[in-house]
C-alpha cells in the first residue's frame, strides 16, 4: 500500500512541539507547589551540598503548607513529570547555579530556579488573604485587632526581620518570630486607630507592613537580594454619628376624670454609630393650647432614663394618663440628648371624660293644668328620659309650694325606680284645684343623676262651679218728684249675668202703686254669661203730697234670686222744674267712624226751664252698645244744683272698638223733670288704616300622645296700623286653648307699632288628626282673623322593636311593604314578558 503523505511536513511538526513545550513548561508558574518535594524523586542529593544546606538534606517537604507565595501549581505529580521528561535529575550539581543567576540558558533551568527563589523564605498573610481590611471604622476609635500569620517554608529554623508601618496609626507585634521551626507559622496582632480623614480626605486609609530579610543558616549561595515580606494594610474612617430615633412623635389619651388611661408605649434607638448620652425625660407644657402636664406619669416598665444608649440599641418609653379635669388636656415629653437633633419630643394628646352620670330630661320644661272646675280633675302625664351615660335611680318625687295638696302623683316613676341610658318612665299628674284662681306648686325630680333635684313648676287654675249670677245696674231708683198726671220718661235698669252659665229668668215683676214695667219681653227667657238686657220702670203718681215705695223684682236660676231693686218717687201738684235740650234734639248721629278711633265731639246742652232748681243726680250712656259713646260734663258736675234758667252742657264722643253699627243713648236723672232721652247713633268703620297681623297663619302640633297637653305655640299679635287697635275676643275651636302670654285679657287696645302674645296648647283625647281654629276679634277688616290649627293625638308608645318600615309604629298600613309588594309583581312581570322574548327567538332560529 502507497505510504500516506503526512498532513505537516516535518520541520512544521518540530516547531509546533516546540511551541507545546514551552507553552507547558511557562504552565508550571502558574501551578501550586507539589505537596511533597522529595530526593528520591527528584533526585535531590548532590555532592554540593547547597541546596541542602537551605531545603534540608533529604528533601523540601511542604505538605503542610497551605500556599507558597504568589506560585501555584496544580499537582505534585505535573511537576515530576516535567522534571524527569528535561532529564533535570542529571543537573542535580549545577542546582547552586540557579540561586545566583537566572541567565541559565535552558528554560527548565530558568523555571526551577525562579520556583526555589520564590519558595525558598516564607509567606506573610492576614486573616484572609495577603491584605488586612480593618473596614469602617469610627473616627478617633481604635478597630478590633486583626491576626498577621508569617510561615517558615524552610526546612531550617529562620529569623524574621523587624516589621515596619508604612502609616503610624497601625501597630502591633512587639518581638520577632525568632529561630521560627521549619514548616511552621507564628502570629501576632495588628491594631489600628482611626485618626484624621484618610489620606485623600475621603477616609480611605492605605498602608504596608514590611518583615525584614530572614537571618538563619544560609550559604554563600543564598540569593542576596530576598525579597521582603509585604502585607498590604486598609481601613475606611467614618464620622462619629448619635442620632435619637423614636418610633412615634404622637401618643393620644383618653379616660375618664380620675381614671387611670391604659398605658401608651414608645421607643428611642440610637441609630447612629457611637454611644448616644441620655438626660433624664422631662413632661412639660405644649407650646399653646390647654395644659395638662401634670395629668401624664411615667408608667411601670418605663427604661428610657438618663444613661448612655449603645449604637443600635434602645430603650421602652411607657406613659399613663389620668385626666384631672374633661376636655383637652396636652403635653410634650421632651428627651435631651448629644445626639442628632435634641431635643426629642411627642406630642401627648389626652381627653379627659367625664365621669358616667345619669341625666335626666323631660318632656316639658312646666306643667300646666287645664283650667279645673272645683270638685273635677285633671290629669297630665310627664314623660322622664335617662339620656346620660350611666345608670339614673330616682330618690323621690317630692311636691312642695303653696298649692302642692292640689296636686297627686302615679305612673311608672317612684322612688328607687333605676332608668338605664336611653330608658324613661312616666309621671301622671293630677289637678283637684281646692280654690278659685291659679294654684302653683313645684315637683322635683329626686336621683344621683348630675342634676340632683330637677324642679319643675306646676300651673292651674280653679274654675268655680258654672253658675249664672243676677247683678243689676243699682240697687234702688229714686224717681224724685213727679207732678200728678204729668208724662215722664221711664228710667233705665240693667240686668247683667257676670257668673259663668245661662242665667235664666222666670219672670220681671214690679210691685208698688204707680209702677209699671216698659217691656215685661226686654229680657230674653235665657240671658247668656257675659250679656245684658236693659228694663225700662216708668212711675205715675196719682196723688199729690203722698209718697211711693215699690219695688223691681228679678226671679232666675241665680243663687240670689229673687234681687230686687226699691223704687221710689213722690207725688206733687205743684209743678217741678222742667229741663228741656236745647235747641230740641232727639238724635246725635256721629256718621261712620273708623274703629279704634274717636270722633269729634258733639255737645248737647240742657236748660232748667223752671221753675226751681234741679239737682243734677246722674250722667252717663245707657244701652247694649253704650260702651262705644262716652259723655262728659263740660260746664256743671253731678251733685250741682241747676237754677231757673241755667244750662248743663256736655260732650258726647263715638269711638267704636270694631266695624259695624251702634246705637246708645243718653241718660241724664234730676230733681225736675226732663224730656225724651238723646238717641245716639253711629257705624264703626274697618279697613286699611286698622290692620292686625300674625305671627303664622296656620299651628301644626304634629303628634302629641292622647291625655297629655302640647309644648306651648307662640302666636304674636301686631298693631301694623297707624292707629290703636282694640282687640275684643281671642277664641279657640277643638281640643286646642289659647292663653294670654303678653297679651292683657280682652277686650284691649294695642298701640301702633305694638305686638304681644298669646300662647297656644293641644290636648288631644284620643289618637286621632284633630283640626281647629283661633279666631282674633278686632276692629281690623276683614273679620275674623283665623288661625288654622291642627294636630295628630297619639296613642302611648309601642316600646317594642323588631321590623323596618317608613310608616309609624301604631299604625294599620305600612306603605314599606306595598312598595315592596309592587315592585315584586313589576320584577314578574318583566321575567314573564323576557321568558315569552326568549322562546319566540329560539322559534324563530328553527
Amino acid at each position: 500500500m502507497p505510504t500516506e503523505k503526512p498532513l505537516l511536513p516535518t520541520w512544521l511538526r518540530a516547531l509546533l512541539a516546540l511551541v507545546i513545550g514551552a507553552t507547558l513548561s511557562l504552565s508550571v508558574c502558574a501551578q501550586l507547589p507539589p505537596s511533597e518535594w522529595s530526593s528520591t524523586s527528584a533526585g535531590w542529593a548532590t555532592p554540593d551540598s547547597t541546596c541542602s544546606s537551605c531545603h534540608g538534606p533529604s528533601g523540601l517537604n511542604l505538605s503542610s503548607m497551605s500556599s507558597i507565595g504568589t506560585l501555584p501549581a496544580s499537582s505534585l505529580s505535573d511537576f515530576l513529570t516535567w522534571f524527569h521528561d528535561n532529564n533535570l535529575p542529571a543537573q542535580n550539581g549545577t542546582m547552586s547555579s540557579f540561586y545566583s543567576s537566572s541567565s541559565a540558558t535552558s528554560v527548565p533551568h530558568a523555571h526551577i530556579w525562579q520556583y526555589l527563589v520564590d519558595v525558598r523564605d516564607g509567606s506573610i498573610a492576614g486573616p484572609t488573604s495577603g491584605t488586612v481590611d480593618f473596614g469602617d471604622v469610627i473616627a478617633g476609635a481604635t478597630a478590633p485587632s486583626q491576626t498577621v500569620t508569617i510561615t517558615n517554608y524552610r526546612l531550617i529554623n529562620a529569623t524574621f526581620g523587624a516589621k515596619s508601618y508604612s502609616n503610624g496609626d497601625f501597630s502591633g507585634g512587639s518581638g520577632l518570630c525568632t529561630l521560627l521551626s521549619p514548616q511552621h507559622a507564628c502570629t501576632f496582632n495588628v491594631a489600628y486607630v482611626a485618626n484624621g480623614t484618610g489620606a485623600d480626605g475621603s477616609g480611605n486609609v492605605n498602608a504596608t507592613l514590611t518583615v525584614g530579610q530572614i537571618a538563619g543558616s544560609g550559604t554563600s549561595s543564598d540569593p542576596a537580594g530576598a525579597n521582603p515580606l509585604v502585607l498590604n494594610l486598609k481601613a475606611h474612617i467614618v464620622p462619629a454619628t448619635r442620632v435619637a430615633m423614636l418610633s412615634t412623635t404622637l401618643l393620644t389619651f383618653s379616660s375618664i376624670v380620675g381614671v387611670p388611661s391604659q398605658i401608651a408605649t414608645a421607643t428611642l434607638t440610637n441609630t447612629g454609630n457611637s454611644p448616644l448620652t441620655l438626660q433624664q425625660p422631662v413632661i412639660q407644657a405644649p407650646p399653646s393650647g390647654v395644659s395638662g402636664a401634670s395629668d401624664y406619669a411615667f408608667a411601670s416598665g418605663n427604661n428610657c432614663v438618663a444613661g448612655v444608649l449603645a449604637p443600635g440599641s434602645g430603650c421602652t418609653i411607657k406613659l399613663q394618663f389620668t385626666p384631672s379635669a374633661t376636655g383637652q388636656r396636652n403635653a410634650v415629653l421632651a428627651i435631651t440628648s448629644d445626639g442628632t437633633g435634641s431635643p426629642s419630643t411627642i406630642s401627648l394628646q389626652g381627653t379627659g371624660t367625664p365621669v358616667p352620670v345619669g341625666h335626666l330630661v323631660v318632656d316639658t320644661p312646666s306643667v300646666t293644668m287645664p283650667d279645673t272646675v272645683l270638685g273635677h280633675t285633671s290629669t297630665i302625664t310627664i314623660n322622664v328620659i335617662n339620656t346620660g351615660s350611666a345608670v339614673a335611680t330616682l330618690a323621690g318625687l317630692p311636691l312642695s309650694g303653696a298649692n302642692a295638696g292640689d296636686f297627686s302623683l302615679a305612673g311608672t316613676c317612684g322612688a328607687l325606680t333605676a332608668l338605664a341610658i336611653n330608658q324613661g318612665c312616666q309621671i301622671t299628674l293630677t289637678f283637684a284645684p281646692s280654690g278659685l284662681g291659679p294654684r302653683a306648686a313645684w315637683l322635683t325630680l329626686q336621683s344621683d343623676a348630675d342634676d340632683p333635684a330637677l324642679s319643675i313648676p306646676l300651673g292651674g287654675k280653679g274654675l268655680a262651679v258654672p253658675a249664672p249670677v243676677a247683678s243689676l245696674s243699682t240697687s234702688q231708683l229714686d224717681f224724685g218728684a213727679q207732678t200728678v198726671g204729668g208724662l215722664y220718661p221711664a228710667r233705665s235698669i240693667v240686668l247683667s249675668n257676670t257668673g259663668n252659665a245661662p242665667l235664666d229668668i222666670a219672670s220681671l215683676h214690679v210691685s208698688g202703686d204707680g209702677y209699671t214695667i216698659v217691656d215685661a219681653n226686654a229680657c230674653p227667657a235665657s240671658l247668656a254669661a257675659g250679656s245684658a238686657c236693659t228694663i225700662g220702670v216708668t212711675f205715675m203718681p196719682t196723688t199729690a203730697g203722698a209718697s211711693y215705695a215699690g219695688a223691681l223684682t228679678v226671679a232666675s236660676n241665680a243663687s240670689t234670686t229673687p234681687d230686687h231693686v226699691t223704687l221710689q218717687g213722690t207725688g206733687t201738684a205743684t209743678a217741678v222744674p222742667v229741663l228741656a235740650w236745647a235747641p230740641a234734639v232727639q238724635t246725635l248721629d256721629f256718621g261712620s267712624v273708623m274703629a279704634g278711633t274717636a270722633s269729634t265731639p258733639q255737645s248737647i246742652t240742657l236748660v232748667n226751664q223752671g221753675p226751681g232748681g234741679a239737682i243734677l243726680q246722674l250722667v252717663n250712656t245707657v244701652g247694649s252698645d253704650a260702651a262705644a259713646f262716652s259723655i262728659t260734663v263740660v260746664d256743671c258736675q253731678v251733685g250741682q244744683t241747676v237754677y231757673q234758667g241755667q244750662t248743663c252742657s256736655f260732650n258726647v264722643s263715638f269711638a267704636p272698638g270694631m266695624a259695624g253699627a251702634r246705637k246708645a243713648a243718653v241718660q241724664i236723672a234730676t230733681t225736675g223733670s226732663i224730656g225724651a232721652a238723646v238717641t245716639l247713633a253711629g257705624t264703626g268703620l274697618g279697613g286699611a288704616n286698622l290692620s292686625l297681623s300674625l305671627s303664622a297663619s296656620a299651628l301644626d302640633f304634629g303628634a302629641i300622645q292622647a291625655g297629655t297637653r302640647s309644648q306651648p305655640h307662640v302666636l304674636h299679635l301686631s298693631n301694623s296700623g297707624p292707629a290703636p287697635l282694640q282687640v275684643s275676643a281671642i277664641s279657640t275651636t277643638g281640643p286646642f286653648t289659647a292663653q294670654s302670654a303678653t297679651c292683657p285679657p280682652t277686650p284691649f287696645t294695642l298701640p301702633p307699632g305694638a305686638e304681644c302674645t298669646v300662647s297656644v296648647t293641644f290636648a288631644p283625647t284620643d289618637s286621632t288628626a284633630t283640626t281647629g281654629t283661633l279666631q282674633v276679634q278686632s276692629a281690623a277688616q276683614p273679620q275674623p282673623t283665623t288661625v288654622a290649627l291642627a294636630g295628630q293625638g297619639d296613642a302611648a308608645p309601642d316600646l317594642s322593636s323588631g321590623g323596618c318600615s317608613v310608616s309609624r309604629g301604631d299604625g294599620r298600613f305600612d306603605p314599606l311593604l306595598g312598595f315592596l309588594a309592587v315592585l315584586a309583581l313589576a320584577a314578574l312581570a318583566w321575567r314573564g314578558r323576557q321568558r315569552r322574548f326568549d322562546a319566540r327567538q329560539r322559534s324563530e332560529a328553527a
